[in-house]
């Protein structure tokens, strides 16, 4: 079983996600409040490295900039808060017409309960704090 889950010709990344993955991100899950149960609320600095592609796109077309000038601003932007970049973020995940969406894995991934497809609902402002928080309600079934 450990070698078909961990393998890379293993079930995730054969069935589940059916391709590569170009971002994927660790952090630590913890209980969240006010989160349906197909939401959560990432990270910053994960929001801002798995959402780099849209901010530059979406910098460089708000502010008139250059796609090099936007990069140089996302950089920035990881190494401290920047409120301009958190607000952009979070317009992007609450007006798009297909909501982000995530998938929360547990290690190992020997249920189908441990892995879910949630909606990315916010980042969090927080730069300190890099958990991952998920609805109460589901927290039993994927720990």
């Amino acid at each position: 079983i450990d070698n078909c889950l961990s393998s890379k010709k293993g079930v995730i990344r054969g069935q589940v996600t059916c391709n590569r993955v170009d971002y994927s991100g660790r952090c630590v899950i913890v209980p969240g409040t006010g989160l349906c149960t197909d939401e959560v609320e990432m990270p910053y600095a994960m929001g801002v490295e798995l959402m780099r592609p849209l901010l530059i796109n979406q910098l460089s077309k708000t502010k008139g900039i250059s796609a090099r000038e936007a990069n140089y601003q996302v950089d920035n932007a990881l190494r401290k808060y920047d409120k301009g970049i958190w607000l952009l973020m979070n317009y992007i995940f609450q007006n798009s017409k297909n909501p982000p969406m995530c998938i929360v894995q547990r290690s190992p991934s020997l249920l189908q309960e441990y892995i879910r497809l949630m909606r990315i609902k916010s980042i969090k402002a927080d730069v300190a704090d890099l958990t991952l928080n998920v609805p109460v309600a589901i927290l039993d079934l994927i720990i």
